[in-house]
């Protein structure tokens, strides 16, 4: 199964949508609910959404437990990725101006299973106000773009990733990262075109 903690983003809808269409086995906990996560069973996998709540606020605490006590691959998207960063010693910071439109980004690393079937530079939707600022220890970058030079980074030695963009709903291309993902948790989900 496949856990996401909706950290009141406006996307969770349209993820939702996407992984009922490809059968996929989830449950979402919204932010500050109260239920002890660490009774869930059988997580194969746990998505950290985007969310209008700031990187401190005391009702994303689930995400903070997940990241801890789960051995499972992890994707953060956006404020998701900046908790991955915060819990792991990085540092966020504020852009001179918020970023909302579809951004080109490039590749880095192509090999990494998270870009598998993808092009070298890909879009991806940018929505957000904070970025990574400080890498956090025994990750490394493997995507930037123009306005992040850290637009995708991922554990070292484990399978979590933070993209400081919306995959959630950037097309195919998007697509393809959480088809990817979800491959890499064992967990089956329908087909997905193949990018030319």
């Amino acid at each position: 199964m496949l856990l996401i903690i909706d950290n009141k983003s406006r996307f969770i809808k349209s993820l939702e949508k996407d992984l009922k269409k490809n059968k996929v086995n989830f449950k979402v906990i919204k932010a500050g609910q109260r239920i002890d996560i660490l009774k869930i069973k059988s997580i194969a996998g746990i998505i950290l959404s985007g969310g209008s709540l700031g990187i401190y606020d005391k009702s994303i605490s689930n995400d903070f437990i997940a990241l801890m006590n789960y051995n499972v691959p992890m994707l953060g998207f956006c404020m998701g990725s900046e908790v991955i960063a915060v819990a792991y010693g990085g540092a966020i910071k504020r852009l001179n101006k918020k970023q909302e439109k579809l951004q080109k980004v490039i590749i880095d690393n192509p090999k990494d299973p998270i870009f598998l079937g993808l092009n070298k530079n890909i879009f991806l939707k940018e929505k957000h106000v904070n970025y990574v600022k400080r890498l956090p220890k025994n990750f490394k970058i493997i995507a930037h773009s123009d306005i992040c030079p850290i637009e995708v980074m991922r554990h070292r030695r484990k399978k979590i990733y933070g993209f400081q963009s919306h995959p959630e709903v950037s097309g195919e291309d998007g697509k393809r990262i959480i088809h990817n993902f979800l491959k890499m948790c064992g967990i089956k989900c329908g087909s997905i075109k193949k990018v030319k």
